[in-house]
């Protein structure tokens, strides 16, 4: 359970101490509930929750990493709710940063639990699926988006909370965490 703090933002991001699989097709998959403040402060705060994936061993930072997963902002201020794609170029910048609106993705976005799965290619160093919730959301990503420029990287979980200037108490809750290696579609058997 992580909780915002009363006042300003807050990130966190708790990585396995082991690089992720190699070879084939990599599943990285969690379960998480956010909540946005409760009784009169329902609604408040921001907040990001998902998948910290390939990120640098050398040093874990956003320009070394990705990042997939989701944005509560129920009244806007941070660029509204909806899915976010962030992956960094290696050196001090993003080589995207990509924004999904919520009323663009197939199911509504508020309060409450969502399962995030993304696959990654590494033969071909590409994310191949991301789904939320079983929907699969790949299309609505740029291609720029799923290119990746590592193989193999340290991989977990990143929550970020703002208050937004109040005592609102944005929680996430993970419930579970999973990574595979999966078999390449090609190579399944029937």
């Amino acid at each position: 359970r992580l909780t915002a703090p009363a006042r300003g933002r807050a990130a966190v991001a708790f990585v396995q101490p082991a690089p992720s699989p190699r070879g084939g097709t990599v599943r990285y998959a969690t379960r998480v509930s956010v909540f946005a403040g409760e009784g009169s402060r329902a609604g408040s705060g921001v907040q990001e929750a998902g998948l910290l994936l390939l990120a640098d061993p050398a040093g874990v930072t956003p320009f070394g990493s990705t990042f997939v997963g989701i944005a509560l902002d129920p009244r806007g201020r941070a660029g509204g709710s909806g899915l976010r794609v962030r992956v960094g170029d290696g050196a001090r910048g993003l080589a995207a940063d990509v924004a999904v609106d919520a009323a663009r993705l197939p199911f509504p976005l508020a309060a409450g639990e969502y399962g995030i799965v993304v696959d990654h290619d590494t033969e071909r160093g590409v994310l191949t699926r991301i789904a939320i919730n079983e929907v699969d959301v790949t299309g609505l990503v740029p291609a720029v988006a799923l290119r990746q420029r590592r193989v193999r990287g340290l991989f977990g979980i990143l929550a970020a909370m703002d208050s937004a200037g109040r005592d609102a108490g944005p929680r996430q809750f993970y419930w579970s965490y999973r990574v595979e290696r999966t078999a390449s579609p090609e190579r399944r058997r029937p």
